[in-house]
């Protein structure tokens, strides 16, 4: 199982949205996914239309003796780990020692169940997150095409370099994502311009796919249905699934 970790800390950045599509698109490339929310408000969660407080889910899994299996639930995106916000106080009930490899430790004996485990960040840098980026092989950043859009991108970097140097293996910034890009604004190429120097600072670099504004992909998140779906495709969703095929290329090309 390959396991890649979308995150920012930064909110609003297509976060969720491309941990969804993503999963989704993999699916239907005919791979066993996995999808983790450890984001204690649920988008994730709710978007696949799984009520956050009303199953179990990471807050069972990561303080109790429940596996995977005892938690998970079947989308259309894959087999899903569900969390809510009950889990919102995880950095005072997770002090033990080594609490950031739970999460690693939990998915260990699924390796061979799956093909990919795609992990939904929190935007905010604390146990959750060191528990997705130990548990992860790579990292996705995505980052939209904003005024602000690169404010906390170096904090971010830091605490994976803080993870390679601690944790039990190395993880890789696969790629940064742009979201919501318009090709035609002189701000989307002037964020793309400032990313490529970033990725390359950081010795990655921007996917070749950027993802198009599309009103159409956030009604089928607020819809809970497939964003691949005929009534709802959109030319967002024929942007994910050539993430998916670049994703699958870059992995094959760094084993």
């Amino acid at each position: 199982m390959t396991t890649i970790a979308i995150a920012n800390q930064k909110g609003g950045v297509g976060k969720t949205t491309t941990a969804i599509a993503l999963s989704t698109a993999f699916t239907r490339r005919g791979k066993k996914v996995l999808v983790v929310d450890t984001d204690p408000q649920g988008n994730l969660t709710a978007a696949l239309g799984v009520c956050p407080d009303d199953v179990p889910g990471m807050l069972e899994l990561m303080t109790s003796d429940v596996s995977i299996g005892d938690v998970r639930i079947n989308t259309y995106a894959g087999d899903l780990i569900p969390c809510s916000i009950l889990f919102a106080d995880a950095d005072r009930r997770l002090t033990q020692p080594y609490a950031f490899g739970i999460l690693a430790s939990k998915l260990e004996p699924y390796q061979d169940e799956y093909d990919i485990c795609i992990i939904d960040a929190p935007p905010s840098l604390g146990i959750l997150s060191l528990n997705g980026f130990n548990a992860s092989d790579y990292v996705i950043v995505p980052v939209n095409a904003s005024a602000f859009s690169l404010q906390g991108l170096s904090s971010l970097f830091e605490i994976i370099s803080v993870v390679n140097t601690k944790g039990k293996h190395e993880i890789d910034i696969l790629g940064i994502l742009l979201t919501r890009f318009n090709p035609r604004t002189r701000l989307g190429n002037e964020v793309l311009e400032s990313l490529n120097g970033i990725a390359s600072d950081m010795k990655t670099s921007v996917f070749g796919v950027k993802i198009r504004q599309s009103i159409k992909m956030e009604e089928a998140q607020a819809k809970r249905i497939d964003p691949f779906l005929d009534e709802v495709k959109s030319k967002a969703s024929d942007d994910y699934l050539v993430l998916a095929d670049e994703v699958i290329e870059r992995i094959r090309l760094n084993e």
